[in-house]
């Protein structure tokens, strides 16, 4: 038999006589094309967008990646699973670029409203007739009540810090956690590969086939025995 999937191996009596042979036959698979999806990639530069403009350029990217993955799942040249995986960890990263493009507007609109705060209070320091500071009065503190109805928020410096450090600290967990879970959904499918090209190995011994079950390598040991199991 011309196949290089079937091993056979030749039993030998001590005469040197051929008395049995054992054919070893492993499942033909189908050769798939390789996912071509580096996970890294897109995390990292989601991890070191700054702006609104570069955060919407990873989730832009993002897309397009998802777009050729679903393209290449219908082509039936690709593991299904493989890439399910890759598009489950696309789409996680376009859901925390569009939480960060949300906090950076946040965080900007703080921003904003701390500078016309503090732009208001000098102006007011610096009318000198009581006649013109009052009204002036009047108008800031029209002006803060609009204001305060837009946003309950009015933070110092000090405050908009923090609310900074704990955006990025929320997202960078997230994008660690859909880095691992990728990682880990990858492994188990190598081991699921694996596991089903050692299930499908069988034996004929004198035409007779029988399953044979992977065991796992005995451990050598330098300078020690070793079995050798067929």
């Amino acid at each position: 038999m011309n196949n290089s999937n079937v091993r056979k191996i030749s039993i030998k009596d001590t005469d040197g006589k051929v008395t049995g042979t054992i054919s070893i036959t492993k499942p033909t698979k189908k050769k798939q094309r390789k996912v071509q999806y580096n996970f890294k990639e897109l995390s990292g530069q989601l991890m070191r967008a700054k702006t609104m403009g570069n955060t919407s350029q990873v989730a832009a990217k993002a897309r397009g990646k998802i777009a050729q993955l679903r393209k290449n799942l219908r082509s039936g040249e690709y593991d299904d699973k493989k890439i399910e995986n890759a598009i489950n960890h696309a789409e996680k990263m376009i859901r925390i670029a569009q939480k960060r493009m949300k906090h950076l507007r946040e965080e900007d609109n703080e921003k904003k409203q701390h500078r016309v705060s503090q732009t208001r209070k000098e102006k007011t320091k610096t009318v000198s007739k009581e006649s013109i500071r009052r009204e002036a009065l009047k108008k800031v503190d029209k002006s803060s009540d609009s204001l305060t109805r837009m946003s309950a928020k009015n933070m110092d410096p000090y405050e908009l810090e923090r609310l900074k450090k704990k955006h990025r600290s929320e997202e960078m967990r997230e994008i660690r956690e859909a880095d691992l879970k990728y990682i880990k959904a990858m492994h188990e499918r190598q081991e699921n590969d694996e596991q089903a090209i050692s299930s499908g190995v069988s034996c004929e011994i004198s035409g007779v086939e029988m399953p044979v079950t992977a065991e796992e390598p005995p451990v050598s040991v330098e300078g020690g025995n070793f079995d050798l199991t067929i």
